[in-house]
């Protein structure tokens, strides 16, 4: 390689080390990011002083380095610290799974007939995958408990998935917004979800259920003891609910911490 072919190379790593460090020492600041803000005027000089290394023109034998640096290095630094931060750690981890939802690379949603929210009695949201356009009755119906730890998760995460489910199984797909801890502490998730399954089955006809169907209970991580759960409590509470099927995915169901092989 030529003298001048490597001077360019080594222009264009210095060129892309500078956004990454600047992102990297802020990311390893932390919490310390909300200091920060808290002093404004030296989160302004700490701003102006990394663009003023990223638009100066540095020099590597004789080849100077170009001004496009200062776009990338000025937006990330802004980024992180105009972006609010939650305070607790659990609305900190809420907010880290949103962010990684919306922006990792957009993918093909499964496209199903229809998709539409209810609420239930006691206030819990829900929302209805159709396989078929115009809510067609399906000869079955699976409510799909999403899971987090009982901390994060939504109806947008599980949004993917519960496409997929009503596409393939032609089945009704039923998520249940339950809320979430630490505000709503245990048994309250569960709770929810046995309040939002009841509903859905006394209501099944006018959704659009199979009314002579029973209904599936499905659910991963957190989502799967929920679904074992309510499963469980509605066949002790003697409930009308008919659960002809459970779809645990990688459950919850230890609480002994038992060391495995696995």
């Amino acid at each position: 390689m030529s003298g001048g072919g490597r001077r360019h190379m080594l222009a264009a790593a210095v060129a892309g080390s500078i956004p990454i460090a600047a992102t990297a020492l802020l990311a390893y600041c932390g919490d310390r990011v909300n200091a920060f803000r808290q002093k404004p005027l030296f989160a302004l000089g700490f701003v102006a002083l990394v663009s003023a290394v990223a638009c100066h023109k540095v020099r590597i034998k004789g080849f100077r380095l170009p001004y496009y640096v200062m776009q990338t290095s000025i937006s990330k630094i802004l980024g992180i610290f105009l972006t609010p931060l939650p305070a607790s750690p659990h609305q900190v981890a809420r907010f880290r799974y949103f962010e990684a939802l919306t922006q990792r690379k957009k993918y093909v949603r499964t496209a199903v007939g229809e998709v539409r929210e209810v609420h239930t009695t006691g206030g819990r949201t829900v929302r209805l995958y159709y396989p078929e356009a115009g809510g067609k009755q399906a000869q079955a119906g699976i409510v799909w408990y999403h899971g987090g730890g009982w901390v994060i998760g939504s109806l947008d995460g599980s949004d993917g998935l519960c496409r997929q489910l009503a596409k393939h199984t032609g089945a009704v797909v039923a998520s249940v917004d339950y809320r979430l801890a630490p505000e709503h502490q245990f048994p309250t998730a569960h709770e929810d979800c046995c309040e939002a399954t009841e509903w859905l089955w006394k209501n099944r006809a006018a959704l659009g259920l199979h009314p002579g169907e029973p209904l599936a209970l499905a659910g991963g991580s957190a989502g799967g003891n929920l679904a074992l759960a309510t499963a469980l409590e509605l066949s002790k509470a003697g409930s009308e609910v008919q659960v002809g099927a459970v779809l645990a995915v990688y459950p919850v169901v230890d609480a002994g911490g038992r060391a495995t092989t696995s």
